[in-house]
């Protein structure tokens, strides 16, 4: 699932009922506003899921954004992300159903603040091209 909450704060019970309702493997976020504040990561916990939020488990690229169940395993691909260091993206690689598959996901944020649309479009372009 892929969300973007315009301040985590503000609408996190209804993020809290959503994925406690549906059987959601990954949950990626963007505005989420939280920052590194512990004290708003720490609000916005929910057991087994978003357990505070701590660095050992999550993915984060705040503005740099994002974060997933902690009980998949994936690999971060730093790769991908630098390719395009000016964009807002996180990549992961997450297991297949056997041992030689992998799913690739990107997670990317578009800002007319940052870039206009066509820089943006070459941008991700250049990333298309590299993966």
């Amino acid at each position: 699932m892929y969300l973007n909450t315009q301040s985590m704060l503000s609408t996190f019970n209804e993020f809290a009922l959503t994925i406690t309702k549906y059987p959601l493997d990954v949950v990626t976020l963007s505005e989420t506003l939280l920052n590194s504040n512990k004290d708003r990561q720490e609000h916005v916990s929910i057991p087994g899921f978003l357990d505070a939020m701590s660095l050992e488990t999550a993915t984060y690229n705040y503005r740099r954004w994002s974060r997933g169940q902690d009980t998949i395993k994936y690999k971060r691909r730093h790769d991908i992300e630098a390719t395009q260091p000016e964009l807002e993206h996180l990549w992961v690689e997450l297991p297949g159903k056997n041992k030689h598959s992998k799913l690739l996901v990107g997670f990317l944020y578009r800002s007319e603040a940052m870039l206009t649309s066509s820089a943006w479009l070459d941008k991700f372009e250049d990333i298309m091209s590299y993966i």
